[in-house]
């Protein structure tokens, strides 16, 4: 949760800076607990009733059901650790050139007489890593098991507005 802000601080383009904010707040954050909240009120009212929680007589029920669709597709835990692992993976290369492009030759000179290169940078993928592998692999498992238990949802605004009529 520090990362926002470190965003923010470590950067001169701040609308940048924000725009990326808020884009991780939501597809990390956001729509990951949303989707959550969702699934856990849709099984809970089927492990409760016995019922399909689209056919709920309780709004907030069918709606949750009706839209958890929706808020899988905010969910990016897997898409950010993709990225994340990626960004591990090519880290050293990513930072040699950004030396190369500040310091011109004096790379090429360390390299050819010591026989070295100028800087080398080493990713790791950390337990939060992992635990976001896990997270999205488990809404995946999770978002499927919903589509097979309760329909895929077809949510259109007249739907969203007649599943919350009385």
């Amino acid at each position: 949760l520090d990362l926002p802000s470190r965003i923010w601080s470590f950067t001169d383009m701040k609308t940048a800076a924000l725009l990326i904010m808020f884009i991780f707040i939501v597809v990390a954050i956001v729509g990951p607990a949303a989707c959550c909240i969702a699934w856990f009120c849709s099984w809970g009212h089927s492990v409760v009733t016995g019922r399909n929680p689209r056919a709920s007589r309780f709004c907030v029920v069918r709606l949750a059901a009706d839209l958890s669709t929706f808020l899988f597709a905010w969910s990016g835990l897997d898409v950010l650790w993709a990225a994340v692992w990626s960004a591990t993976l090519e880290m050293d290369l990513v930072t040699q050139w950004l030396v190369r492009a500040k310091t011109g030759d004096l790379c090429n000179v360390i390299q050819d007489r010591l026989s070295e290169e100028c800087v080398q940078v080493e990713g790791a993928a950390l337990s939060g890593s992992w635990c976001l592998l896990f997270g999205g692999f488990a809404s995946v498992v999770l978002f499927l098991l919903t589509i097979r238990a309760f329909g895929y949802s077809t949510l259109g605004r007249e739907a969203a507005i007649a599943s919350c009529t009385i």
